[in-house]
């Protein structure tokens, strides 16, 4: 199976709530290309619907390793970092993900949530949705 059909699975899992089995794809996916970006992006998207927060980041930052230039991963990365309470983190990432997109419409909706909200760092950020 490819990548992209991997990938594609574990969408499809992840959708209907199946996060253990779709993160088991994605990582089949990152076995087969470990210089996949998009897979690691992915990664991140799981673990953080499966609240496992230092580990999406770790997975993000991997994504980022790879594609520095990836701006929704850099949004993906923002949004996580928010909600652990990194603001200042999750700014600069949202940031970094307008400059290499400044069209991106979540990106922005994003950084208006961050920088509305000063929160405690057990506490999510409301509003906002990772772009994987």
């Amino acid at each position: 199976m490819s990548v992209t059909h991997l990938l594609q699975l574990s969408q499809l899992l992840a959708s209907k709530n199946y996060f253990q089995s779709a993160q088991l794809k994605v990582e089949e996916a990152i076995a087969l290309d470990p210089n996949s970006a998009i897979a690691y992006n992915y990664l991140g998207f799981i673990l953080a619907q499966s609240g496992k927060l230092s580990e999406a980041e770790a997975a993000v930052r991997a994504a980022l390793r790879l594609k520095p230039d990836f701006a929704a991963a850099h949004n993906h990365l923002g949004v996580i970092l928010g909600n652990q309470g990194k603001l200042p983190e999750a700014e600069a990432s949202v940031r970094s993900a307008l400059l290499l997109n400044p069209n991106d419409a979540q990106a922005r909706k994003n950084l208006q949530v961050i920088l509305k909200h000063n929160l405690e760092p057990t506490q999510k950020i409301p509003g906002c949705i990772p772009v994987w």
